[in-house]
Order: structure tokens, then sequence, then C-alpha cells
């Protein structure tokens, strides 16, 4: 959730202005050879303005951040650069380990200030808000000039400095560069000539600058229904003297200053570069985090450039739609070229049009792939073909055009996954510049003449009209989540002190609440309102459950309440509190042949289950839910035993025979014939194959904990590591809050990571179920991204070259309400 670090949330009540971003600018920091071709905007004040108060606010969304050039978000500077007072936002480039840190730096003739930010800012799939404060009349030295991010503010402690300077060479009532008669001040790169310096990808949208005044975040957006930060209208605002608002509405006059004549030159921008992308319509572009830094990207990430000689590495999208009906368009400078989708699940290694999980249509040839097959299909086509693709993610088929025609019925597509948009190379002399039309420009980047075909909700650019019925990629006709992902899951962290307290902040009733000692080592403990309060199970021990009454002692309205036990509640250290909410108080079901105990939350796809054995191969236990579970947990009660794990990702031979795993040890997983029967579980019941003590032993006690993947809530899944610190990605259609990780090739811990405790990127606060340990700092890392996440590290315990990692993860925002972070 956004919140604003200075003690006001925004929106907090979840009412929404319904203000709509129409346009943005789309900027390119290379073509699709790899040459600079930067787009800038520039302005030079005619008059001093007040150069030690101004508020600058602008939303973003980052192209190819592979580029190593620097990249300028802002730049006030004088004609000949350099000089009095120099004003910048960047992005740090590649050649520096601050490589996509936001860097902010003033430069002049008093000591400056060179901050980096520690938090890395790589996730090109959504737009992000910048707000930069700057007053220098402020008496507290940190208040003079401050970055915000999604309504949230950088703090000073999270600024590293490159060399001796510091916040405090910024001196009460000094002046600077911007507002300054005479010297110009850029969007985009450093100045105005045909190939400026330090040019920016992406895209830029609403920006508003006002001239004398220090304005908050909040002038600018507040906090939506699902926690995310969203623009509202900034046209009330007083701009002042050299104030200025570009809404990019105007694409004859790309520049042009809605609020007045505080008007932009603009070069190497055309009309061309309007774009229906903004923040608040986010469309598909290409995933440069997917493939492996082999493809060239620019024009925002709708252009890719495959690599000549290689049909080993494809480009995907920043989507992967698992239902719904999708057009989008593509054209391909050279051939052989192939059009098609990729499985979200498929490994980095496997983005080639002959792989397994991909499924495409191989222009020039005419024949299609799916999955390692070929087969004759439609006819062969030419360079500079308008490919149109039709995915009917409802009925699992794809269908593909040439230049508007049909080329009928290609494929059936296997149910179970998301698709994301996808192109391969083949083995060629030439690179194919693929160039993409998800419903935002359907010039190609001024390479085609504009058409303006909307879809069937009319919505998008297209140069052909979609088929009846068929929309744009983007968030506007993304179907509204079933769940609101803070009402169902949230992490709460507080600090013991050893006598009663009440936990709040949940936001509703928990019904399963599992703690653990961040600052000191102690084992876990595992509470729902199943067995009640006080009846206590640890994930890292075997022993059975335990009434600690001095523990987590009730269920509150918006969390619960521990008493004075050391394990919950020790004095002066941290902990947290990973929330559920299942169905409340338990029902009887009797769907299977044992009666149990649920507590039952269908449509967040989680339930918790109590019942008791009888010894029966075959058994069966009803779990509540209305959907086959993708993830089991079961535990003895009344005796000692191991946390057995079933996970619908422990393939081959475990599938089949009930694989599991324990979440109290570090062992691979294992198949036997004792423990679940894999193909037994269904949308109402899981089976037993035996009698064994740790699941089904007669008269014994036991719980399971259920769950299966919700789109835009929760995802129960796996990827395959590559040891590399440009790691996987993998696609969940949300911005995690919390991930569960396992290595299911090798021995390994089960590692917790959540986006409470670690609030910016990379992620690399690990806690581990099956042990007592304290949270440490680890170098397994990743970043978590708004529409999944990405691992940064080739350390064995998330990212070991070939290992197959299976997962559970919850969801702090759905992909369709959601910015970068």
């Amino acid at each position: 959730m956004s919140v604003l670090n200075e003690n006001t949330i925004i929106g907090a009540s979840g009412a929404s202005s319904g203000f709509e971003i129409d346009h943005s600018l789309r900027l390119h920091n290379r073509g699709g050879d790899g040459a600079s071709t930067g787009k800038t905007l520039r302005r030079t004040p005619s008059v001093n303005s007040n150069r030690r108060t101004w508020t600058l606010s602008m939303w973003h969304k980052r192209g190819d951040i592979t580029f190593v050039q620097l990249q300028d978000l802002f730049v006030g500077v004088g004609a000949g650069g350099g000089g009095d007072g120099v004003v910048r936002l960047r992005f740090e480039r590649g050649a520096y380990a601050a490589k996509d840190k936001l860097w902010f730096s003033l430069d002049g003739p008093t000591p400056g200030v060179n901050a980096i930010t520690n938090r890395l800012f790589r996730d090109p799939s959504a737009w992000m808000h910048i707000v930069i404060r700057f007053d220098t009349t402020q008496s507290t030295v940190t208040d003079r000039a401050r970055i915000y991010i999604n309504g949230e503010v950088i703090p000073a402690t999270d600024y590293s400095h490159l060399w001796t300077s510091a916040w405090s060479n910024l001196a009460q009532n000094s002046e600077w560069a911007v507002n300054k008669a005479g010297w110009y001040e850029s969007f985009a790169g450093n100045g105005g000539t045909s190939n400026p310096d330090n040019v920016l990808g992406g895209y830029l949208a609403d920006i508003a600058f006002v001239d004398g005044q220090s304005l908050g975040p909040d002038s600018f957006g507040e906090t939506g229904d699902y926690g995310e930060w969203k623009p509202i209208d900034v046209s009330g605002l007083t701009f002042g003297t050299n104030g200025y608002h570009l809404d990019f509405a105007d694409s004859s006059a790309m520049g042009n200053d809605a609020n007045g004549s505080n008007n932009f030159s603009v070069y190497n921008i055309t009309a061309n570069d309007q774009m229906l992308d903004s923040p608040t319509n986010n469309f598909c572009t290409m995933n440069p985090l997917r493939d492996l830094a082999t493809v060239v990207y620019s024009n925002g990430n709708c252009w890719s450039a495959l690599p000549a000689g290689d049909n080993t590495n494809g480009a995907t999208g920043t989507f992967a739609p698992s239902s719904g009906k999708w057009y989008w368009e593509a054209t391909s400078t050279h051939t052989p070229t192939s059009f098609g989708i990729a499985s979200s699940d498929a490994a980095q290694s496997a983005l080639h049009y002959s792989a397994v999980g991909m499924t495409n249509y191989y222009l020039h040839t005419g024949i299609k792939w799916v999955s390692g097959s070929n087969s004759s299909y439609g006819a062969s086509g030419s360079a500079g073909d308008i490919i149109g693709t039709a995915l009917d993610m409802d009925n699992r088929t794809i269908q593909f055009f040439k230049n508007g025609s049909s080329l009928g019925a290609a494929f059936t597509i296997a149910a179970g996954t998301s698709m994301a948009p996808a192109c391969f190379g083949a083995n060629a002399s030439n690179v194919k510049t693929v160039r993409w039309n998800f419903g935002a420009d359907s010039s190609f980047a001024a390479t085609k003449t504009a058409q303006g075909n909307s879809d069937a909700n009319g919505i998008g650019d297209f140069y052909y009209a979609p088929p009846a019925g068929f929309l744009a990629l983007c968030t506007s006709n993304l179907p509204e989540p079933t769940v609101i992902p803070s009402e169902h899951f949230n992490t709460v962290l507080y600090t013991g002190t050893g006598a009663n307290q009440s936990i709040t902040g949940v936001g509703f009733q928990p019904d399963f609440t599992w703690l653990k000692g961040r600052s000191y080592a102690d084992f876990h403990t595992m509470y729902d309102a199943v067995r009640g309060a006080t009846k206590s199970l640890s994930s890292n021990m075997t022993t059975a459950e335990v009434t600690r009454a001095n523990s987590l002692t009730g269920f509150s309205s918006d969390g619960f309440t521990v008493g004075n036990d050391g394990v919950s509640n020790s004095n002066g250290n941290t902990l947290v509190a990973w929330n559920w909410k299942a169905g409340g108080t338990a029902s009887s079901n009797t769907n299977g042949s044992i009666t149990s105990s649920v507590s039952a939350n269908p449509s967040a796809g989680f339930s918790i289950v109590s019942y008791t054995g009888n010894g029966t191969a075959g058994a069966t236990v009803g779990h509540g839910l209305s959907q086959i579970p993708d993830m089991i947990i079961t535990k003895a009660r009344s005796n000692t035993g191991l946390f057995v794990t079933w996970h619908k990702d422990l393939t081959g031979a475990f599938a089949s025979n009930g694989a599991y795993s324990y979440l109290n040890s570090t062992g691979v997983p294992n198949a036997t014939t004792v423990f679940y029967d894999g193909t037994g579980i269904t949308s109402s019941v899981f089976k037993w194959r035996g009698g064994n003590e740790n699941v089904n032993q007669s008269s014994r006690t036991y719980l399971s904990y259920c769950f299966h993947s919700v789109d835009s809530y929760s995802k129960v899944g796996s990827y395959v590591g590559n040891s590399s610190a440009d790691g996987t990605f993998v696609y969940c259609g949300f911005k995690p809050a919390w991930i569960l990780f396992k290595n299911t090739t090798a021995t390994s811990d089960w590692s917790i990571y959540d986006a409470t405790r670690s609030t910016i990127n990379v992620v690399a606060d690990k806690i581990r179920a099956n042990t007592t340990g304290a949270e440490y700092v680890t170098s397994d890392d990743f970043d978590i991204l708004s529409n999944g996440f990405k691992q940064r590290d080739a350390g064995a315990g998330l990212n070991s070259s070939s290992s197959t990692y299976i997962f559970l993860a919850f969801a702090e925002n759905p992909f369709k309400h959601t910015n970068a972070r």
C-alpha cells in the first residue's frame, strides 16, 4: 500500500476519483540496431522565478533496463552544461554497481549533493509516480529535497553518496538552476541536440511543475481500492510563473503546456510518439526481464531486435492472461521470424520457436510449431507483413491473421497455464527487429500509416480491426479481481513487550496466524480458528500440538492478542505475523469418507481442515474448496509427526504417487505409496493411500492447510533456476506480498520472504520455515515486480542452474491495479 512516510495515509477510504490519463509520451534510448536515437523535451525560462521552492511530479514507465547509458529523467542546467546550481534526477548506468538506482544530484558553486538510492528500479511492466519536493527554506536539511515514489517518501537513510557530498551541503535558502532565466530544463535527455546525452527510454505522462510551492504527493495522487497509488486531476493547481502541465494530449504539439504558455521544444518527437499507454490504462509491452539479455529493446519496449544467427532466444510480453479473448499485431523487418505465444511457466532457456510450451506461426515458410512439432499452416509471409494474433483463453484456441486476413484456426492450447505474446528468431545472418502493437500505436513507431481501429470495448489503436469480441492487452480490459488481496492476506510487524498486548493492522479477523521472531532465534508458532487460540504447531518441529496459554490468546476483528510468552512476545525484540482469512468458525464437512471440520474461503483458495484418521487406504477428506487444491500441508496434532507437504508441481512419478516434501526438513521430495494419492485429489476431497501415522493413523487427529491459485491473488507454481544474476523471471499476475520457496532438486531450506519486511528491491530478508533461526540478510535475493518476481543472484538457494523450485505466493496488489516499485 502506498503510504506517505509523514504519518498521513492518502485516500485510505479507498474512494476513487475516477480520473483518467488518456495519453503518454513514448521515448526510446536506442534503435533496433542499438544506436542511440533519443527523444527529449527542452524549455528555457525567459524570466527568473523561485529558485528555492518548487515541486515536480511525473509518471514514468521504464523501457529497456539493460541499456547501460545514464538515463536522465529531469535536468536543470546552464546552456554550456555544468556551472551554477545544476539539478539532475536520473537512473544510474550499467558501468557502475549502482545501475538502476535513482540518482539525485545538485552541482554548483557551493558544495553539492550526489545522493543515490539503495533501492533499485528495474520493473518495466507498470507505471510509477515520482515527485521531487524542493524547498531550501526548510530548517531541517533533509526536508530541503525530498523524493517520493508512489506516494511514499524515500527517507534520507535510504541514500548512499557517490563521493564526499552529503545532504548537509544543501544549504538553507540556497538557489539552484531550476527557474533561472536563460538556463534550460529538460526531460528524457541532457539537452536538445539531435543526439542528446543520457537519453531516457520508456514513457512519461502527466508532468506537472509547480513554481513557488512545496507540495506533497497527495496533490498529485491518491490510494486506490487495491492499495495502489493512482493519479488525480492536477489541472486545478496553481502552477506559478514558470509552472507547466504536460499532458501530451495534442499529438501535433507534444511539448504543449496544458496550463498556459510555458511550452517545451521537442527533439526527435513526432505525433506517433503519443501513446494510449498511460498510468490509468497500462498496456502490454515486451518484457526485457524474461529473455537472457540477447534481445535489444527500444521504442518503449515495443520493438524487440532478435540477434542474428540465433534461434535459441525469444522475447515475450509483460501480460500473460489465463482467461479472456485478446488481440495484438506485430511485424518484422526480416525473415525467418515466428509469432506466437509462450507459456508463462516455460524456462528462459526454452524461449525458442521449436521448444515445448511454445506455440507459434513461422513466418516465411508458412508452418506452425506446437511444443516442438511442426506442420503446414496458412501461407508463407514476407518481411513487413502485419501478423495479427487472436488468442482465446476461454476456449483455449489461437488463430493468426496476415495483413488482415485470417489464416484459420491454428491450435488448441493445453489447459492449466497462462500465455504471453512471444516472438522467436531462427538462424539467419540478419538481426530481426519485431515491431509490436498491443493497441497503443498502429503506426508501429512511425513505420506504418496509423489506421485507428479499436477493440470491442472501444479501446486501442490497431492497424486492422480486431475480430469480434477480442480485446487489447491492457489493464482496463483485464477483469476485475474477485479478491482484494489485503482483505484475505496481510503481514504485520510488531515489537514484543513481554506483557499482554493487542496486535492490530491486519485489516480483517485472521483465521490462520503464523508467528516468528525476527531479531532472535526461536521456533515458529502457528495458530488457527479451527483448533482455537493458544493451540500451537511449529513448522520447524515434529512435536504434537501444544497449548501455550500465554502465546496467541485470541483473534480480534483487526488482528490478535498475545500474552507474555517469549516465543510470541519477547520483550524488546521484533516479530512478524503472517495472517490469512479462511471461513471463520469451522463447519462439519461430510464430502469424504472421513468427516472433517473445515474453515474454508473458496474465493481466496484457502481452507483449514481438521480430521481424525481411520487408518484405511483410500480414505478421503473433504477440504471445503470449490477447486482442486494445488498445495496441501498436513500435520499430526495429537502426536509427533512431520509436516507432509504435497505440491502440484512435484512432477513425473512424484505426481502420480502423491509426492511429498516435509515443511520442517531440508530434504528433497520423495514419492510414496502411503501418503497423498495424487490422482485422488479432487475439487471436494483429498485422498490418502494408507494409514501412515503422519497423515491417517486410526484415532489420531490431524490438520491440513489447503491452497489453490486464484487469479490476481495467489499462485502455487514452480520455475527452473539459471545460476545467473540475470535470473529467472516468474510471472504471477500480481505484485507479490509473500513467497515461500523450496528447491526440489537438492536439499534446501523452505525460505520465506515478504514485502513488509523487505520494502525495496532487492528483496533479501529471509526467514526459514524449517529452522529456529532469526531473520537474516541473504545473498539469495530477488526483485518483487508488478507482475511477478525475478531472481537476482546466482546462488543455489533460489536460483541454481537446472534446479526446479516450487513456491507459494500471495499478492500485495493485482497486476490490474499496481505500480512498479
